[in-house]
């Protein structure tokens, strides 16, 4: 009998080890610095260091955390969720030094992410304070822009607000915002941060006048604000625009930067322009120094007299911005136009990593890109999930605005046209493009994946994304296409290992030399009418038919470590995360104890 028990024993443990957890991700932190010493506030630690706020993934039942190899770090909030993954608040204590976090559970020790120790002041600003106080924990100011004003006169200082504190009114500096940053208060380089208090909220701006946060342009007294801020765990709100940081005119390099706007709520309902609810222009540094994670960026419009512009957006990205890694946010209810558009004029906007977000239930594109020139830095959309886009109504202002998943326009306002080739991949799209009363007369501008015009030589490689396209559009009878190229470039859209499924079930993909070994069959996905798109079952033709050659993400959209060949879409297959659940346990066996 003891085989049977063998038996049992090791089809139980094969049970337990499909539903583990994957090990712990660590995604981004809202501080990347910041004192271990010196905070007034001795609520969880005695003269601790800054506050920090970790995202990540499987961070459940951690049974450590630590900076630079050393449990230095005081635990002052568990995990708990923000958006589809979650957060947990540490507070350095005197005995930490410079390196990365980490977080370790049963299933492992999760990547690091780097934090500098560095020297800065932390202040705090609470319903009860007055700014002619101290700016401590027990003397606290009293208004957001005093201690912006203040603190921003040097860098790398950290401003904690409290529980209740709200800046919706405008500052008085003459620029329509509640929370204005002058070149004064603004370094450029190692940035100073206005953070939550852990589990505080905290407002600044209102949905019906003026805008949240503001940064000067090169019109204003002073000059330009020249970056160097971090905003995390606030709810900002706007008209039309929530937050707009600007640079120099006249941009050639460098200007305005070390922007990072970490898990913010941020909100327009009205708005009704030609902007977005967040917004940039001129902005620029050099590699991917302006952060913008984990941001909720919703209801953009939906309070507007709707349908009334092509122009308004959830996140803009206007002339001359560049060097932007903008991930695990979610973009939603944008009734105004697109979700994400990054657009300039004159050409020249470049080094874009847009990844790991969520865009859904938007009137025009998920993600619009707008004379780039991907040659001078690298322009790369992965891990995105996109569903619902391009669903109207239609915009009457110009009469203008395209339906697609992911959109590409090869147009040049001006100066000299782009080259190179953006790389899509490893991205979910689900019925995108069903907007039903569009002016348009053709199927041209509607689809998961979309290249047009000829003003530039640029391409788009496509390569392990799933375009699971249903629904109907009057305009195209046969079915929403899967991808366009409206260029005069064959060429132009090119890609491999893609699977594409539901327009019709009597009609397959296109053929097309260029967009080789695409996968036509249905990717077993766990609820596609409640959207969740995780891979059902290890038998989907989506579980590892992706390409490994060319660009392939280390992690999927919730954190899981990619396998070699990776999967198409967004995600990975993996038991115990969420998706599809364990197997059934065994049956027809006996243990029998002698």
């Amino acid at each position: 009998m003891r085989s049977k028990w063998l038996l049992l024993i090791l089809l139980t443990a094969s049970v337990a080890g499909a539903q583990q957890t994957p090990a712990p991700v660590l995604f981004f932190t809202d501080l990347t610095q910041g004192p271990a010493t010196g905070n007034s506030d001795n609520t969880f630690t005695s003269n601790g260091g800054v506050y920090v706020t970790l995202y990540g993934n499987f961070l459940d039942n951690f049974s450590n955390v630590t900076l630079n190899g050393s449990a230095c770090l005081a635990v002052v909030s568990n995990p708990s969720s923000w958006l589809w993954y979650e957060k947990m608040v540490v507070q350095l204590k005197g005995g930490c030094s410079s390196g990365n976090f980490a977080v370790t559970t049963a299933s492992g020790t999760s990547n690091g992410v780097p934090f500098t120790v560095a020297s800065g002041s932390i202040y705090y600003v609470a319903t009860s304070g007055r700014d002619g106080n101290s700016g401590t924990f027990s003397s606290p100011w009293a208004t957001l822009p005093h201690a912006v004003q203040t603190a921003g006169t040097g860098t790398g200082n950290v401003i904690y607000a409290e529980n209740g504190v709200s800046d919706t009114g405008d500052d008085g500096q003459g620029w329509g915002s509640s929370l204005t940053l002058r070149a004064a208060w603004c370094s450029g380089g190692t940035p100073n941060s206005l953070v939550s208090y852990p589990n505080a909220t905290v407002t600044v701006g209102s949905t019906t006048s003026g805008i949240g946060i503001r940064g000067t342009d090169s019109s204003a007294s002073g000059g330009a604000c020249n970056g160097g801020w971090t905003f995390g765990g606030l709810q900002i709100r706007g008209q039309d625009d929530a937050v707009s940081f600007n640079g120099p005119s006249g941009y050639p390099s460098g200007g305005s930067s070390h922007w990072r706007l970490i898990a913010n709520d941020v909100t327009c309902p009205h708005a009704s322009s030609q902007t977005g609810c967040v917004a940039t222009i001129q902005i620029g540094g050099s590699g991917n120094t302006n952060k913008f994670f984990g941001n909720n960026v919703h209801d953009v419009g939906n309070l507007a007299n709707q349908p009334n512009t092509d122009q308004q957006h959830g996140m803009y990205f206007g002339t001359q911005s560049r060097h932007f890694e903008i991930g695990w946010s979610e973009v939603s209810n944008v009734q105004a136009c697109r979700g994400i558009q990054i657009y300039s004029s004159p050409e020249g906007m470049f080094d874009f990593s847009i990844h790991d977000n969520t865009i859904h239930d938007t009137a025009c594109d998920g993600i619009d890109l707008f004379a780039l020139d991907p040659s001078s830095g690298p322009i790369s959309i992965y891990n995105n999930v996109i569903y619902l886009a391009g669903k109207g109504p239609q915009n009457t202002q110009e009469g203008g605005g395209n339906f697609t998943g992911i959109y590409e326009s090869r147009t040049v306002g001006s100066g000299n046209g782009g080259s190179g080739t953006m790389q899509v991949y490893n991205n979910t799209l689900y019925k995108n493009g069903t907007v039903s009363n569009s002016v348009y007369g053709s199927c041209q501008n509607f689809g998961g994946v979309d290249i047009s015009n000829n003003d530039d030589t640029t391409k788009m490689q496509i390569q392990n994304n799933l375009i699971f396209q249903t629904g109907t559009n009057p305009n195209c009878p046969n079915g929403i296409p899967f991808w366009l190229n409206g260029t005069n470039d064959a060429t132009a859209l090119f890609g491999a290992n893609n699977l594409m499924w539901g327009v019709n079930p009597s009609q397959a993909p296109p053929n097309n030399s260029h967009i080789t070994g695409t996968v036509n069959s249905d990717p077993l996905l766990v609820d596609v009418n409640n959207f969740d798109f995780h891979l059902s079952s290890s038998n989907s033709p989506a579980n590892g038919a992706g390409a490994s050659s060319g660009p392939v993400p280390v992690y999927d959209h919730d954190g899981v470590i990619r396998p070699s060949p990776p999967s198409i879409g967004a995600f990975e297959y993996a038991p115990g995360s969420g998706n599809g659940g364990p197997p059934n346990p065994p049956t027809g066996l006996q243990a029998v104890v002698h």
